[in-house]
């Protein structure tokens, strides 16, 4: 049986329960992202999905989002101009700083009644069918499980950045190293699967340049906000490249020799 929604009237996408989880997620985060410098970029990127999950939550009335979605985004602007601080000098950084702070906390009340309203307004949530969670047909387990809140979201370049990131980190744990181009020589990563022996090398070759595009792929959406990355299809099939790597890496050893 699947999962009941709340009211159409909301125009919501997501079950209420998964954008309780979800927004829950994002609330926990308040605290680091209130401690980072104002121009840190994971700033930007947590505003982003945040909003990308509360519109996916009650919905695009008309293609513009939500009053939910905008009450968290223009939580705390006001001008500068109106705590004191206007002068030829500019605003003092630790204003900046403060300002910051303070934004991130009238997002967090936000974020605090989105899910109070959830809560209120949804109905119990159904008993899952004992497949209806289960990962998509050809994504890895592990990508999947830390990707999946990300790509229902909508929030599909940080999804797949995610999944690059678990690449780099499972190459860290095996090898001491995260780049394709020093897991197979200095790491000594070897993946067993080649169909003959005779091929082994050029099986491992192939590994090697696999690893060594999400290297590039990765540097290359991790210098945008977006990555350009909107259709869900084509972030899925960077998922499956990601599912391909820790596919191989199930079955890699390290050689001594």
């Amino acid at each position: 049986m699947a999962t009941r929604k709340l009211p159409d009237s909301l125009g919501h996408t997501l079950p209420p329960q998964r954008a309780i989880e979800l927004l829950r997620d994002r609330l926990n985060d308040c605290q680091r992202i209130k401690a980072l410098p104002r121009a840190d970029p994971e700033i930007q990127k947590w505003v982003s999905t945040t909003q990308a999950i509360l519109d996916a939550t009650f919905g695009k009335p008309d293609g513009q989002s939500h009053q939910m979605t905008n009450q968290f985004t223009h939580a705390g602007s006001f001008p500068i101009q109106r705590a004191g601080f206007s002068g030829r000098g500019g605003t003092p950084e630790h204003v900046l700083q403060k300002y910051h702070q303070l934004r991130t906390d009238q997002r967090k009340a936000v974020l605090e009644s989105c899910i109070e309203q959830l809560e209120i307004l949804a109905p119990p949530a159904a008993p899952e069918s004992s497949g209806s969670r289960t990962a998509q047909i050809g994504i890895h387990p592990q990508i999947w499980a830390k990707c999946e809140d990300l790509y229902e979201a909508g929030a599909l370049a940080e999804a797949v950045e995610k999944s690059f990131k678990i690449v780099r980190d499972q190459l860290r744990a095996l090898t001491g190293f995260e780049k394709g181009s020093e897991v197979f020589g200095k790491g000594r990563l070897h993946i067993r699967g080649a169909i003959a022996s005779h091929v082994d090398s050029d099986f491992n070759e192939g590994a090697k340049f696999l690893f060594m595009a999400i290297d590039m792929f990765r540097n290359e959406k991790s210098h945008t906000s977006d990555a350009k990355i909107t259709d869900p299809g084509r972030a899925q099939q960077y998922l499956i490249l990601s599912s391909l790597a820790m596919s191989l890496l199930d079955d890699a050893e390290i050689r001594t020799s």
